[in-house]
């Protein structure tokens, strides 16, 4: 349900991933002011995959980004000391220690973060979406990020936010409908890149139809990306940082300096 928020004190409302409908909704009338602050950062951003949870069950795919990452770390002990942080869903991360025989069966969920945060593996530090990301400075020294795929809610949990923010205004929610089999898929439709050059460039990604869970789904998927590669503070650094984005949906008000396909991305085995 939507908690109303208080009314008889003046706010404000400080938060780097507001949004004007979210905003709206909380504190209608609210002066929303936006400064977009140009990362200090070459973007590299794959353009053909989005690399999904299901898509790195595939222990191939787990082998090739591994590659990539001791590519990076490599590069970056060439360049200086600079470290890599990678992020992914916790699901993935856990599936990479798992692949380097680290197995965590034996411990508590608390444990396994603990030790996933804090153990270096295949040269890089790794991280996942969501709290733990959050108001940390523990990488701001580091010199690349790496995302494999984003943090994606099921359709049911992205509408039940949306029922929560918008159900009781009265407003029709456009809710996606279920197929012949019984499941919801959100339609794709074409988002552009922010494009460092200024030249046009799109992916053709999954929104939701409802301008409020569209709303939602970015906050959620879009910039909960932005939200961990930012560990690195790339607004605020001082020599020219790496971000590399495994995944194809562009991420609002982050310029791309290049687009590349996976195999193009990838090095090859002589690198």
């Amino acid at each position: 349900w939507f908690v109303e928020p208080p009314r008889d004190v003046p706010t404000l409302l400080l938060d780097a991933d507001g949004t004007p409908e979210i905003v709206e909704r909380m504190f209608p009338g609210a002066e929303l002011v936006q400064v977009d602050l140009r990362p200090n950062a070459e973007v590299v951003q794959v353009s053909d995959r989005t690399f999904s949870n299901t898509s790195l069950k595939n222990p191939e795919l787990r082998k090739q980004a591994v590659e990539l990452v001791r590519a990076e770390v490599l590069a970056y002990r060439l360049q200086g000391a600079r470290g890599v942080l990678v992020i992914a869903t916790k699901k993935v991360v856990q599936q990479f220690f798992d692949d380097a025989g680290q197995k965590l069966d034996n411990m508590t969920d608390d444990e396994i973060s603990q030790h996933m945060l804090n153990t270096e593996l295949n040269g890089a530090r790794w991280l996942w979406f969501g709290p733990a990301a959050l108001g940390l400075n523990d990488w701001k020294t580091f010199g690349t990020a790496i995302e494999l795929g984003r943090e994606e809610l099921p359709v049911d949990a992205l509408e039940d936010c949306l029922r929560a923010i918008q159900g009781d205004t009265g407003a029709e929610l456009r809710l996606v409908p279920e197929d012949a089999q019984g499941n919801k898929r959100l339609p794709r439709e074409s988002v552009p890149y922010l494009m460092a050059d200024g030249s046009g460039a799109a992916a053709r990604v999954t929104v939701h139809p409802d301008a409020m869970g569209r709303a939602l789904q970015i906050q959620t998927r879009e910039l909960a990306t932005r939200q961990t590669f930012e560990r690195l503070r790339l607004a605020t650094a001082e020599e020219r940082k790496r971000v590399v984005i495994a995944c194809s949906v562009p991420i609002p008000g982050l310029p791309v300096d290049k687009l590349v396909t996976w195999d193009e991305l990838r090095p090859t085995r002589f690198e």
